[in-house]
């Protein structure tokens, strides 16, 4: 029960000869610069979106404090984390003048709260407000994201811990640039129950 259409046949020139028509040099050069303003709408779209990353690179010569702070399950005492953020807050307040500060944060895996930045308020108040997890101890992981913060760039980074001797597993390496020094600040011992 199709319904099929009935064909007529036309000469498609005779349809072809009252159309208007332009020539193809003039209808490439618009394809052109079409295809360039789309090109730059791509790149502008790109640059805004990377602009607030562009500003925030630092020169390779400027110095870098990094504090890692341990938010391991060993750190949930509250004499333990209290002394924790004294500590950061020293940190962060006796980096030398000029250098920019970055606060991590690591137990199983380090994550980065405060990106390099001049800042010290926002870095210390960042480092008061970190709050410990259940997470286990894993120096390796706090290193190794310190160490990239610091990557061309000469500083120190300050590891804020309770010193869990297994922190360490056999095996666990984390690397650091040669011109960062590593200073481990001691939360101390938890007091007896």
């Amino acid at each position: 029960k199709r319904h099929t259409e009935q064909r007529v046949r036309f000469a498609a020139v005779a349809l072809l000869k009252g159309g208007p028509w332009e020539h193809t040099a003039r209808r490439r050069l618009r394809e052109l610069l079409l295809l360039a303003l789309r090109v730059g709408a791509l790149v502008l779209l790109a640059v805004a979106f990377a602009r607030p990353f562009a500003g925030a690179a630092a020169p390779a010569s400027a110095r870098l404090t990094v504090v890692a702070l341990d938010t391991s399950l060993s750190m949930s005492a509250p004499a333990s984390i209290a002394r924790a953020r004294q500590l950061a807050g020293d940190a962060i307040r006796t980096a030398p003048a000029g250098d920019d500060v970055a606060v991590v944060v690591f137990a199983d895996r380090a994550d980065v709260i405060v990106r390099p930045t001049p800042d010290r308020g926002a870095a210390t108040s960042a480092a008061q407000a970190v709050t410990p997890g259940f997470g286990s101890t894993k120096y390796a992981a706090g290193l190794a994201a310190a160490g990239a913060l610091c990557a061309g760039r000469s500083g120190r980074i300050v590891v804020v811990t309770d010193l869990q001797a297994s922190g360490w597993d056999t095996g666990d390496r984390a690397a650091v640039p040669e011109a960062v020094r590593v200073e481990v600040a001691d939360v101390g011992a938890l007091s007896d129950n």
